[in-house]
């Protein structure tokens, strides 16, 4: 199991397309459409999301708390030794891309290197 806060953001398409290729699974769309929408318009509630598809294998939720709505605490379920080991890889170079950092770089900067990162990562 894994468990990661990350900031909500448009750049979570970035941490979720190698995670995606990782476990060979899609995620639901629609919850990824309703988290960006729930954070632009509802920082009130706590709320728990469901991205796996209900027959994977690998069970990925999100819950965003009512204290730190900017963020959503990303629990992946199911998963083994290898995948766990690459997934935290992912998760750390995307903190390191899209965190704090990238307000000092250009996005085309941050998403190169962020790729590149993602690259290396996959090809080990």
């Amino acid at each position: 199991m894994i468990k990661k806060l990350i900031t909500i953001s448009t750049s979570l398409d970035f941490l979720f397309e190698p995670i995606e290729e990782i476990l060979n699974m899609k995620f639901r769309e629609e919850v990824i459409e309703t988290i960006l929408k729930d954070f632009e318009e509802d920082q009130v509630n706590q709320k728990t999301y469901r991205l796996s598809k209900e027959n994977n294998r690998t069970e990925i939720t999100g819950f965003v708390d009512d204290y730190e709505p900017e963020s959503i605490l990303l629990s992946i379920n199911n998963i083994t030794k290898k995948e766990k080991e690459v997934l935290k890889e992912i998760l750390e170079n995307y903190e390191f891309a899209f965190g704090s950092g990238a307000n000092f770089r250009p996005v085309e900067e941050t998403i190169k290197m962020y790729r590149q990162g993602i690259a290396n990562i996959i090809d080990k």
